[in-house]
């Protein structure tokens, strides 16, 4: 179950970060759930500069800089108007490859698939999953992201539901700032 929550968490960390295409946002304290199906929701507070705002969603700016600093992360233009992307990262001896790709489906709807390989230290086998979501700009200060996620690690998927709330324009001393600088 640990190393399932681990992949989800940094599934949808790359999910959430590279997954739209331009979607801009308010800029200010917003309310971040992720909800698991199984299990506890999480909340935080996440802070968005008027800067990132711009490219909250964007893909190719988003990938490099929401992703720890011991990844590498490319993003490219596919026929068709998706865009593949893939992460690898190597931290304490476990290794990990997200692979996918993303596709605007509308001005408020994004579509991803894609796939996560985390192999840990001492560990044969590699842990396999993949995941389908979405991601739709219910209003300008509501935003929902689905994702199904079917790993090797558990026999049956995960529903997540990201559901981020626009809170104000300043950010409170709770707030983290958005993208999370990981990796430091």
């Amino acid at each position: 179950m640990r190393i399932q929550r681990l992949m989800t968490v940094l599934f949808l960390s790359g999910f959430i970060a590279a997954s739209a295409a331009a979607f801009e946002v308010k800029p200010g304290e917003w309310e971040m759930e992720i909800n698991f199906h199984r299990g506890e929701p999480h909340k935080q507070k996440i802070c968005i500069s008027p800067e990132d705002a711009k490219t909250y969603y964007e893909p190719a700016k988003m990938a490099g800089r929401a992703v720890p600093k011991n990844c590498k992360t490319s993003a490219s233009p596919t026929i068709g108007g998706a865009i593949s992307y893939q992460t690898t990262c190597e931290n304490r001896g476990m290794k990990t490859e997200a692979k996918g790709t993303i596709k605007r489906i509308s001005d408020n709807e994004i579509q991803s698939e894609g796939t996560m390989t985390v192999l840990l230290p001492g560990q044969k086998e590699a842990t396999k999953s993949e995941q389908k979501g979405t991601v739709k700009k219910i209003s300008e200060s509501e935003i929902v992201t689905n994702t199904t996620m079917t790993s090797s690690a558990s026999k049956e998927p995960d529903q997540i539901t990201v559901r981020e709330k626009y809170v104000g324009p300043a950010c409170s001393k709770g707030a983290e700032p958005w993208p999370p600088a990981l990796g430091k």
